[in-house]
């Protein structure tokens, strides 16, 4: 007799195994769909994010002082009013490219500015922050708006109407305080910070104030604050606007029940057909006049040159009386060359032999307070020793408007240079020389203290 049952046994053995393989071969098939899910919905989150416009590095314009500039005003500002949609603060920011950008105030006596959206627009872009808050005292205050690792300051005056200040103005019913306008005046350039008037005021009883002029030629200029004591005190009063035509504008300053005029001269600024700093065309000429001696100075683009595969324009400049001398320069991108003998800048050390150099000496779109450092130039000196050569650059005021001799330049940024030595194998220390250059948009270098010469007359090709 056979037994059946080992039989049935392995049977029932094989029947479960392949029920729970295919058991697992459904999980399994489960697991497999779910991980594509997961990489599907990972992926599409993934390219979502980058779809969205990335925050961008821009940078906040402002002057030699860390001030926004230019800066304008929207809205009152009153101790116990909340702010409003209507209060606003107008900066300028430099953005290399498109993108979302956020720019915060801190808050200061209860209130604040900020702005966040995306910006299509770049280079110089004007934005509004909105204030948000309520102002707790009168007063001046000043702000730090950021924008990133970018800051600049703005004061904003917070008045009470409650309690308005008695005073009258110095010069009344005649010319206002001698000498009391600041800033350079241009036909079609908006005014700012720098542009402002000061008057004189005899304070009666102390408390805010509110004074404006009349708008002439398209502009105009206002100030309000507190006074916090009696006597003598001095006011400044911001310009707003864009002047239109070139002439003398007289206005007419109204504070509390006094009145006073002052002028105003508005110059036409100097015409130009290039954008850069250091136009380098051929024929392109400049003359100088000695600030100290009388020398003058002439100056040509002549040639090119190429000097270690570099191209270079060729600047002859002839002294009168004096010897004359070429330069070679050249622009790469925004930077600025001169190649020559690297003790140029300084009268502190001869090297010998000579060290050549290639010194950058100048970048476009600065921003004040950007400074750079040249190459390190080591050479033997003529005193025997070996030494380190570096020039640090500094940008001072970027973007501003001068007045020399009678003409009116925008879009001119002041750097400083000042050589620094050692021996070598030692960080580089000032040699308590410095020098100032102003370079004006579109025409070039117009003073320099190195050369001690101011620009007369030139023509750019």
């Amino acid at each position: 007799m056979i037994s059946c049952e080992p039989r049935y046994f392995g049977m029932a053995k094989r029947f479960r195994l392949n029920v729970y393989l295919k058991v697992v071969k459904v999980y399994f098939d489960y697991a497999v769909c779910f991980s594509i899910l997961l990489l599907l919905c990972c992926s599409c989150q993934k390219e979502l994010y980058f779809d969205t416009v990335a925050i961008v590095q821009a940078t906040l314009v402002k002057n030699a002082r860390g001030e926004c500039t230019p800066v304008s005003f929207k809205g009152t500002y009153n101790v116990g009013s909340s702010l409003t949609d209507s209060n606003r603060v107008s900066i300028n920011i430099h953005l290399p490219n498109a993108g979302n950008v956020k720019i915060h105030s801190d808050t200061v006596n209860g209130y604040f500015f900020s702005y966040a959206g995306v910006l299509t627009d770049t280079g110089i872009v004007s934005v509004q922050l909105r204030g948000y808050g309520k102002p707790i005292k009168a007063g001046v205050d000043v702000f730090v708006v950021r924008l990133g690792t970018s800051e600049c300051t703005t004061p904003i005056t917070v008045g009470d109407p409650s309690f308005p200040a008695s005073y009258s103005l110095s010069g009344s019913g005649s010319r206002c305080m001698s000498d009391s306008v600041y800033g350079v005046y241009t036909t079609a350039t908006l005014t700012d910070t720098s542009n402002r008037i000061a008057v004189q005021l005899n304070v009666v009883k102390p408390g805010s104030y509110t004074i404006r002029t009349d708008t002439v030629n398209g502009y105009s200029f206002s100030g309000k604050g507190i006074l916090p004591n009696k006597g003598i005190q001095t006011v400044f009063l911001q310009a707003s606007g864009t002047p239109l035509q070139v002439g003398t504008n007289t206005f007419r300053v109204k504070a509390d029940s006094s009145f006073c005029s002052l002028t105003v001269n508005v110059l036409f600024p100097q015409a130009v057909t290039s954008a850069d700093l250091f136009p380098l065309t051929f024929k392109s000429n400049w003359n100088y006049t000695g600030n100290v001696f009388p020398v003058a100075t002439a100056r040509s683009i002549t040639d090119s040159l190429v000097v270690d595969s570099n191209l270079y324009k060729k600047m002859h400049e002839a002294l009168t009386p004096g010897p004359a001398q070429d330069f070679l320069f050249r622009k790469q991108g925004d930077n600025y060359y001169e190649y020559g003998n690297a003790e140029k800048y300084t009268s502190t050390i001869t090297f010998n032999p000579p060290v050549m150099g290639n010194i950058l000496f100048l970048k476009e779109n600065m921003q004040a307070e950007n400074h750079w450092y040249s190459d390190l130039y080591i050479g033997h000196a003529t005193f025997g020793q070996d030494v380190n050569l570096q020039y640090h650059f500094t940008c001072h005021e970027a973007d501003v408007s001068v007045v020399i001799d009678g003409k009116a330049f925008v879009h001119v940024y002041k750097v400083s240079l000042v050589p620094q030595l050692a021996a070598v194998r030692l960080p580089p220390g000032d040699t308590h020389e410095k020098f100032v250059f102003w370079y004006a948009k579109g025409i070039g270098l117009i003073y320099s203290t190195f050369s001690s010469f101011k620009i007369d007359n030139w023509v750019v090709y």
